[in-house]
């Protein structure tokens, strides 16, 4: 029997879980230019509480811990091994819960803040997950991700923007991903071509006002040269 890419990637994850945060985080890499400016943001608008989705190793979670420990955080985590990490960083299973951010346990607007790290790109259907991050957040969204359309070469970015315009972006999925729709690699396990841009109206219909910025390199042009980006949008 076929293994589906969902499984494939909780393989991923409970095989590299001891060794996650050595591989996958730098300092001063686009997460954490992105958790400075979601740290200024809480500071300036006084959050109270918040929601990190697909939460890992509880990275991000330390990082305002320690800049905010008054602060309310919840991490959810499908994924045991990596709860584990974050439970060996001193979290409890209260702090860091198990749960699918498809159907996440709370009620509408239960967090003043909703973020997601690097989560959106591992998912088929990331629009699902958007959704219910809107649903549950009371003041504010926070997504930090991948942009395809500004990840390579001049020729590369030019060739994803034009077939983006010309086919749509489910097939410049599959043109990407050889038919497959999503690549399996050893680096960063099963992960889908995706762009925040793509979610935008999405972004923008549940919001009173929206932000985005580049978290990596300086680029002039977000679309077409920024190959990671966040957007801060409050609800």
């Amino acid at each position: 029997m076929a293994i589906s890419p969902e499984k494939k990637l909780e393989q991923y994850y409970a095989r590299t879980a001891h060794s996650y945060d050595d591989s996958q985080f730098h300092e001063n890499d686009e997460h954490f230019k992105a958790l400075m400016f979601l740290r200024g943001a809480i500071a300036e608008r006084n959050y109270q509480s918040l929601l990190d989705v697909g939460c890992g190793t509880g990275r991000a979670l330390s990082y305002l811990k320690t800049a905010y420990p008054d602060l309310h955080t919840v991490g959810i985590e499908p994924v045991e091994e990596l709860r584990q990490q974050a439970f060996a960083k001193g979290f409890t299973a209260t702090e860091v819960i198990s749960g699918n951010g498809q159907a996440l346990p709370f009620p509408d607007k239960s967090f003043d803040c909703v973020v997601a790290f690097g989560v959106l790109h591992h998912v088929e259907h990331p629009e699902k997950i958007i959704a219910e991050i809107f649903r549950v957040a009371k003041k504010a969204v926070f997504l930090s991700d991948h942009n395809i359309y500004g990840w390579g070469s001049a020729p590369t970015r030019f060739s994803k923007q034009t077939a983006r315009k010309l086919l749509g972006f489910q097939i410049l999925k599959l043109l990407m991903t050889k038919g497959l729709g999503y690549h399996d690699t050893d680096y960063d396990g099963i992960y889908y071509p995706f762009s925040l841009f793509e979610h935008l109206p999405a972004i923008a219909n549940g919001s009173k006002q929206m932000s985005l910025i580049a978290t990596k390199g300086s680029p002039i042009h977000l679309y077409s040269q920024a190959s990671h980006i966040a957007v801060f949008a409050e609800t």
